[in-house]
C-alpha cells in the first residue's frame, strides 16, 4: 500500500494535463489569425523556431512564452488554460489583424500605391450603403 506522501496529488495531474494542451492551443491560436510560425516569433520577438518547436512539444512552454503570444494575437493569457478552448479559435483577435494591416500598408513603397491603398480602405470603411459582407466580398 502507497504511503500518503507517494500517491498522485490530482491537482497535480489536473496541472499537467492542461500544460500537455498547450501546445496545441498555441498552434489553434496561430492558424486562427492567419499566422506561420516564423510570423508569429517575429511579432513576440521570439527566436527564429521556437514557436514550431513550442507546438511540437519540443521545448518548454514557460509563462513569458504564453504571455508574448497573447500579446501579440490579443487574446487574454488563461485562453490558453481554458478546457473550452481546446479545439476553438479564439475571439477577439482585432488588434492583430489592425497590427497586420498597418504592418503591409508600411511595407508599401510606392507613394502612389499607398495612397491608393489607404483611399480604398478608408471608403471602404466609410461606406455605410453596403452590409459588411458586401464591402468585404468587393475587396476580395
Amino acid at each position: 500500500m502507497p504511503k500518503a506522501s507517494e500517491q498522485a496529488d490530482p491537482n497535480v495531474a489536473q496541472a499537467d494535463s492542461s500544460t500537455q494542451a498547450i501546445p496545441g492551443r498555441i498552434k489553434t491560436l496561430r492558424e486562427a489569425v492567419g499566422l506561420t510560425a516564423v510570423q508569429l516569433d517575429r511579432l513576440t520577438g521570439l527566436c527564429t523556431g521556437t514557436i514550431g518547436r513550442l507546438e511540437r512539444g519540443d521545448q518548454k512552454v514557460y509563462a513569458s512564452h504564453l504571455f508574448r503570444i497573447a500579446q501579440a494575437t490579443g487574446v487574454e493569457i488563461g485562453w490558453f488554460y481554458c478546457e473550452s478552448t481546446a479545439h476553438t479559435a479564439p475571439s477577439g483577435t482585432h488588434a492583430l489583424e489592425q497590427q497586420r494591416l498597418l504592418d503591409a500598408y508600411l511595407r508599401i513603397d510606392n507613394p502612389g500605391l499607398k495612397r491608393d491603398v489607404f483611399e480604398l480602405i478608408e471608403s471602404l470603411a466609410n461606406d455605410t450603403s453596403l452590409p459588411k459582407t458586401q464591402a468585404t466580398a468587393r475587396v476580395k
